[in-house]
């Protein structure tokens, strides 16, 4: 019971920063123009939640995730995992953008909103973008 109750209270406490400051997410951090974080209301399996984000290009993914653990190509789709956390579902948006600017951030939370069937884990989608991590 104690879970659920800190569940809420997470989702109170956000609803209530989110309606007094008159915004639709909180800006977490930006680490660069191509990696934010991000918090925000949504369903999740008919329940409202904190998602708790984090929006990243395909190429700030592969250069600090991937690139030093292959010197083989690497073919690469946006993809959005999924794993809840505490008192809130953290997710991690990697989309084919060459940045994520104020646009995007609200494009991803709309798509998030949007869509009725997400779930836990990672689920990858649109067409393989090749990362060339060959020696020249």
């Amino acid at each position: 019971m104690k879970y659920k109750q800190a569940f809420e209270k997470a989702v109170s406490d956000l609803q209530s920063l989110l309606e007094k400051q008159d915004i639709d997410y909180l800006f977490v951090d930006r680490v660069s123009d191509k990696h934010v974080s991000v918090k925000f209301l949504g369903q999740f399996k008919q329940q409202t939640v904190v998602w708790d984000a984090v929006i990243r290009t395909l190429t700030d993914y592969y250069e600090t995730e991937l690139k030093q653990l292959s010197d083989h190509s690497v073919e690469l789709k946006q993809f959005i995992d999924i794993e809840k956390k505490d008192t809130c579902y953290k997710i991690m948006l990697v989309l084919n953008l060459d940045k994520i600017d104020r646009s995007a951030i609200q494009k991803s939370i709309i798509m998030v909103r949007q869509y009725k069937r997400l779930d836990i884990g990672r689920h990858e989608y649109g067409e393989a973008h090749c990362f060339d991590n060959r020696a020249s």
